[in-house]
């Protein structure tokens, strides 16, 4: 068996047809079968995945990789963190214990028929979001199946950015750098399963606020997760304010068809009542428009807070068209009691 050993960083440039790297502070090679055995900041990329970890044993003609130490995986679509993987960096799977994903925000540019003819177009985004298992199983490019799991949304500046993903871990995950504030809130489920772009499915589901507090519990729990218009519900808003208390906000989308939608919402604010919403929204050749009402009744003032508003564009020829906009509130305070924007932002727009 020959051996090739090298105590310095290493660049190794592979087959042409892979373009692949692989850097370390210690690295040997075995031919017989081609396997790499690498110590030490190591770096590898391959296929447009990148892999760093303190130690990696990667098999060159099938992909399989082993790896240990502060391992971290980034392509086009995640970032896992993780200490102990064994991946096919080629297939995109494998499994890892005590994993944090990462998914990344990815925007989308949406033009339909309809409104190449009106002249708009329209962006939507999928929003970011993490996962945590103690056991992951990565079974393709875009889907995961985790044990013991955590999920969260979460946007706000206590939540990790992607670059401190790198040397931090939260949702409980065990880890040498603890994040000092939780995120507001997340569901825990004992088996979830996670298509990226499409949704998120898990069982024995309890959602807690703060990381922490249990307040609801399902035997299942399925939301919407991506860039194509499914009926379900949304991903929930957790939070707290001096005016309203605590707030759990639960969205339903409903795809009516490709060219129309609506979503429904109940507010809980414990300080106020209970918030209801409607929003409808549609775009054909005729035109476009969105259409929201919202009503709340305050226990605290007893007394009814009221909305409607919404806005039509009307194409009667490409030279001829109309435009309507109407807002109605019911009282003068309504935006200091409720604040400007009480509806449910889907993020999912309209095409045919």
């Amino acid at each position: 068996m020959r051996r090739v050993f090298l105590s310095i960083a290493f660049l190794l440039i592979c087959a042409p047809a892979y373009g692949n790297t692989i850097t370390a502070e210690h690295l040997e090679h075995f031919e017989k079968e081609d396997k790499y055995v690498a110590t030490g900041n190591v770096h590898i990329v391959r296929d447009g995945a990148v892999v760093t970890a303190e130690k990696a044993v990667l098999y060159n003609k099938t992909g399989d990789t082993e790896l240990i130490g502060n391992v971290v995986y980034e392509d086009e679509t995640v970032i896992i963190n993780t200490e102990k993987a064994n991946l096919n960096i080629d297939k995109q799977t494998g499994t890892m214990d005590n994993a944090l994903i990462f998914v990344k925000e990815r925007a989308y540019r949406v033009v339909s028929k309809d409104a190449k003819v009106l002249g708009l177009q329209a962006q939507r985004k999928q929003a970011h979001y993490w996962v945590y298992g103690e056991k992951v199983a990565k079974l393709g490019e875009d889907r995961f199946h985790a044990e013991r799991a955590t999920i969260t949304t979460c946007n706000s500046d206590p939540c990790l950015r992607p670059e401190e993903l790198r040397v931090k871990r939260y949702l409980g995950a065990p880890a040498q750098v603890v994040q000092a504030s939780s995120p507001a809130w997340t569901i825990e489920g004992s088996e979830v399963d996670v298509t990226v772009g499409d949704k998120m499915t898990a069982q024995n589901t309890t959602l807690k606020a703060g990381g922490k507090t249990p307040f609801f519990y399902s035997p299942y729990f399925s939301a919407a997760l991506g860039k194509d218009r499914q009926t379900g519900f949304l991903m929930p808003k957790i939070g707290t304010s001096s005016l309203k208390g605590f707030l759990y906000s639960q969205p339903f989308y409903w795809a009516i068809d490709d060219n129309k939608d609506a979503t429904v919402q109940v507010d809980y604010m414990s300080k106020l009542g209970f918030g209801k919403s409607v929003q409808y929204r549609y775009l054909d050749f005729n035109g476009q428009g969105e259409w929201n009402a919202y009503h709340l009744y305050d226990k605290e003032k007893k007394q009814h807070y009221e909305e409607y508003r919404g806005y039509s564009d009307i194409v009667f020829t490409p030279d001829i068209k109309a435009y309507a906009d109407i807002q109605y509130v019911n009282h003068r305070d309504f935006y200091q009691r409720l604040g400007t924007t009480p509806y449910a932002t889907t993020q999912r727009f309209l095409q045919s």
